[in-house]
C-alpha cells in the first residue's frame, strides 16, 4: 500500500524522513495510522484493514477478531487496532515478558478481560467506524457486557 499519509501529527516532516523504507504496518506499531483519514476515507480504511494482519501489537485484536468477525476480520482489526492509540495508549501486551511471552498472554483466559477493560472508554470514538466495521463495534460491546467493564 502506497500512502503519503504517514502516522502521528500532520506535516512531520523529520517523523516521515526517519520512517523512509519502513513497511506502514511496522510503524504502526509505534505510530497510529491517520485518524481522520480512517473515518472519512473508506478506501484509505481499507488499506489499513488491509495491512491489519502485519501489526504485531493488534495481534490480541486480530485473533479477537477472527473468533468473533470472521467474514470481517481485517476491517474489525483495524478498528480496534486504531482504538489502540486513542487518549491513554491501550496496548497489550505481557508486563513482564521474561515471566510470560506476549503470544502465551495473548492466548490466555485474561486477554478478554483485559480487552473490555482497554475498551471501556473508547465506545464514542467506535462510533465511528459502526459502518465500516460493524462486527467489531458489536464485539466490542459484547467484551464490555460479559467482563463488567463500563460503557
Amino acid at each position: 500500500v502506497a500512502d503519503a499519509r504517514l502516522p502521528g501529527a500532520p506535516g512531520a516532516g523529520a517523523v516521515a524522513a526517519a520512517q523512509a523504507g519502513v513497511p506502514l504496518a511496522m510503524r504502526w506499531n509505534w505510530l497510529a495510522p491517520d485518524n481522520v483519514a480512517m473515518i472519512r476515507d473508506g478506501a484509505f480504511y481499507a488499506d489499513v484493514a488491509s495491512l491489519a494482519p502485519d501489526v504485531r501489537l493488534w495481534t490480541p485484536y486480530r485473533l479477537l477478531c477472527r473468533e468473533a468477525c470472521p467474514d470481517s476480520a481485517n476491517a474489525c482489526t483495524a478498528a480496534f487496532g486504531r482504538m489502540v492509540y486513542i487518549g491513554q495508549p491501550r496496548f497489550l501486551t505481557s508486563p513482564v515478558q521474561s515471566l510470560v511471552s506476549n503470544d502465551r498472554y495473548w492466548s490466555s483466559r485474561r486477554i478478554k478481560a483485559d480487552m473490555a477493560r482497554a475498551t471501556s472508554n473508547a465506545n464514542t470514538w467506535f462510533d465511528n467506524f459502526t459502518a465500516r466495521a460493524p462486527c467489531a463495534h458489536r464485539t466490542m460491546i459484547s467484551l464490555q457486557d460479559a467482563y463488567g467493564a463500563a460503557r
